[in-house]
């Protein structure tokens, strides 16, 4: 009995040493180590509030950083702690981090993915429908009439 649940934690560890992986020349940054199926999930649920969690976790004892990486459930997910990389991010690459996970509800929703202004990816399309949104539809007159 107590090999067999041995047996299948070290699957799902695999599994989720796998599912972590990234493709070559990507680079995740480094933080506290992750359970392999939750992530940093349980790091999280302290009982303090979440911000204060995630300061300590980049400046306390062990100081991952203000750029730090964490695994929420199997989703990778970066967390700036600092004004200097929040200004980085924000500012001079705000278009890699425009993009938006694809999910599948808002292909059945939406009637596909790239119709939603706040579900798609940055694209073209994306930036000419934030233009005729905000230039005739949300424009004082419009909102006057509805």
């Amino acid at each position: 009995m107590i090999v067999a649940a041995l047996a299948v934690a070290l699957l799902l560890a695999s599994i989720g040493a796998k599912s972590r992986k990234l493709s070559a020349g990507q680079k995740f940054p480094k933080g506290p180590p992750a359970w392999p199926i939750p992530g940093h999930l349980p790091a999280l649920l302290t009982g303090k509030p979440t911000h204060q969690t995630l300061a300590d976790l980049a400046c306390g004892k062990h100081g991952y950083g203000f750029i730090m990486g964490l695994h929420l459930g199997c989703r990778p997910t970066i967390v700036l702690s600092g004004k200097e990389a929040a200004k980085e991010v924000l500012l001079t690459h705000d278009k890699i981090f425009a993009n938006r996970p694809h999910f599948r509800l808002a292909d059945d929703l939406f009637f596909g993915f790239n119709n939603a202004v706040i579900l798609s990816s940055y694209t073209p399309r994306l930036v000419w429908l934030r233009k005729v949104y905000t230039q005739e539809l949300f424009t004082a007159k419009r909102l006057q009439q509805l």
